[in-house]
């Protein structure tokens, strides 16, 4: 199985220059491929067609083309070659995914104000575990945070890709390792249930908060982006704005993508069997403003709510616990939340007059009362192993007595308070 880990390098001045340049080389034969594209487009419908032959988008014609570019422009040579020929790999790769409605944009222009500067080697990359070897630069230091400072795992080095982040450089090597046995000891399973007031309510009865932004770090957000507004375009005063507000929003992602690791590493360590709602995040955060013929109704409610549910990264955190939940040799089942918040865990009765709130649940047929987070959570386990007991073990169907608790969230240390944006209390939670 594939395996990626990410850390921070420590390049001197030297390395530091060079990065950028390797940078800069791949952004400019991205948008060489880019202009390449409209040119030949162009060509095509003059002569008729609607789009250009596929012969000149291949890897053998966009390589030749690489060569002639970079005879042309003799700073490209002092990037390493293969990255820039990843660079075609990565854009014949993102016009294929458009040609077949992957994905609805085609490859634009990538500007030097917006791009990141990144870079993939894809071969000769070596590893110890005091540093990487990279072609053109030598043996680079890095942090060696990798498996909580065990080291680096047993495996295949595949490529290394380096990206430029918050004023730092940080290097993701993707490893090759052997896939894990599944444990042989029954362990517990747990349903997932998501929400706006409680990030994420267990199946065992434990509600978990993720640390959101709070209101004195939303209006020191706010303060930051009308600096850069007011800035000159292009001016250094501009430029140390946004490195400001860069470095402000950097603060807040990293503590609560260390809250989403450190939970979903406690939940995949002691469940063999963890079932979450499969959310539609796109449909469901879909915008209220309608057309102008037909405009929208609550169009801001309805926005709030969307950051609401965008925020705590529901789809980041089923990532997590796929890979952790694979790592470990543990089962993950993605469910349809359909109607599970509406379902009588004890009888099986469903009627939406059964969730009497947001909060609370009560079984018009049976009597049954809970809070409505905990029914949902539940009938989504149920709903998993109903569907999976042909296809899972035992092992990871017992229900164990699995410890569910998962690290507290950390407080906010910017400008006090810990507090979520999102008032439970309003409407706005409902």
């Amino acid at each position: 199985m594939l395996r990626a880990c990410r850390c921070r390098v420590e390049a001197d001045e030297v390395t530091n220059r060079k990065l950028f340049g390797f940078a800069d080389g791949r952004r400019w034969v991205w948008n060489a491929c880019v202009a390449w594209t409209e040119e030949a487009n162009l060509v095509a419908r003059s002569a008729g067609a609607s789009w250009a032959p596929g012969a000149a988008f291949s890897l053998t014609f966009l390589s030749r083309l690489l060569n002639q570019w970079t005879e042309a422009n003799p700073w490209l040579k002092l990037a390493p070659k293969q990255v820039l020929q990843q660079v075609v790999h990565d854009f014949i790769k993102a016009r294929t995914a458009f040609l077949t409605g992957a994905v609805t944009q085609p490859p634009r222009f990538q500007k030097e104000r917006k791009a990141i500067p990144t870079m993939r080697f894809p071969q000769h990359v070596r590893l110890n575990q005091e540093a990487v070897f990279l072609p053109e630069l030598g043996w680079i230091k890095y942090r060696n945070s990798f498996n909580r400072g065990r080291g680096i795992p047993a495996g295949k080095l595949r490529s290394a890709t380096v990206r430029f982040e918050d004023g730092h450089w940080f290097i993701s090597l993707l490893m090759k390792v052997e896939a894990p046995v599944a444990t042989q000891t029954p362990m517990a399973a747990l349903g997932i249930d998501c929400g706006v007031k409680n990030t994420v309510a267990l199946s065992s009865r434990v509600n978990l908060q993720a640390p959101l932004m709070t209101d004195e770090e939303s209006h020191r957000v706010l303060f930051l982006e009308r600096r850069v507004a007011r800035c000159s375009l292009d001016s250094n005063r501009r430029a140390l704005a946004q490195r400001r507000l860069n470095r402000f929003r950097s603060r807040i992602s990293r503590r609560i993508q260390d809250w989403r690791h450190k939970t979903t590493t406690a939940l995949a360590k002691n469940h063999g069997l963890i079932a979450a709602e499969d959310l539609a995040l796109k449909s469901m955060t879909a915008s209220a403003r309608g057309t102008v013929e037909a405009p929208g109704s609550n169009v801001a409610r309805k926005a709030g709510l969307n950051r609401a549910l965008l925020e705590p990264g529901f789809g980041i955190i089923m990532q997590m616990l796929d890979y952790k939940q694979a790592d470990c040799g543990h089962a993950f089942i993605p469910v349809n939340p359909a109607h599970t918040s509406q379902t009588c865990p004890k009888c099986g009765h469903v009627f939406p007059g059964n969730r009497l709130d947001r909060d609370h649940f009560e079984c018009v047929r049976c009597g049954f009362e809970d809070e409505a987070d905990f029914v949902g959570a539940r009938n989504v386990l149920r709903r998993a192993q109903l569907h999976s007991l042909a296809g899972l073990p035992e092992t990871v169907l017992a229900a164990g007595p699995g410890r569910d608790c998962a690290p507290a969230a950390k407080a906010a240390r910017a400008h006090g308070g810990s507090q979520p944006r999102t008032n439970p209390g309003s409407p706005l939670a409902a």
